[in-house]
């Protein structure tokens, strides 16, 4: 299981460094991502993707939920008043609920790519004055050393606003500083 670890850097340049020692720390690039205000370059930095900036699957686990109670319902439904002529077995009901999840979750899931990460949300005004918010996917073993480098890092680069914010789908966000 990975956390997800959220650091908010003050430039390209810095960003380019920290993403340079996360990969000597044998982080995988697809692991690494960054988000600037609209307009921005990344030059060579791993750009976030749908997936980072989205609520997607949350949003889809919702709609999963909800949709497969709507098909129990609708096929509970159908084998108490089936229609005519028709000889509807209890199998209907489950069914219905994988039909409706089905359903359900691809609603959802476009719907989810418009709705914005609400994990970023709360950054995005320091990237619209130019930060550059670096997220990183790590094991739970290694997230206070990665947090600890990148702190380090920021420390070298006298850049006092350095934090990390770690975040797990579980838990409530943990502040940690340098």
């Amino acid at each position: 299981m990975n956390q997800t670890l959220y650091f908010a850097l003050p430039d390209i340049a810095s960003a380019e460094q920290v993403v340079h020692d996360l990969l000597g720390a044998r982080i995988a690039s697809p692991n690494i991502h960054c988000v600037a205000s609209r307009g921005s370059s990344l030059d060579d930095l791993p750009e976030s993707g749908v997936l980072q900036k989205a609520q997607f699957l949350p949003i889809a686990g919702v709609g999963l939920t909800y949709g497969a109670m709507l098909g129990w319902i609708v096929g509970g439904l159908m084998v108490l008043f089936p229609p005519p002529e028709t000889h509807l077995y209890l199998a209907t009901l489950p069914v219905g609920a994988i039909v409706g999840a089905a359903i359900g979750a691809c609603i959802s899931m476009t719907a989810g790519v418009l709705a914005p990460n609400s994990r970023i949300a709360a950054l995005e005004r320091a990237a619209a004055e130019g930060t550059i918010l670096l997220t990183v996917d790590v094991p739970f073993s290694r997230a206070l050393e990665i947090a600890a480098l990148v702190q380090s890092r920021q420390a070298q680069l006298h850049a006092p606003s350095a934090n990390a914010i770690a975040q797990d789908d579980a838990e409530p966000p943990i502040r940690l500083s340098a």
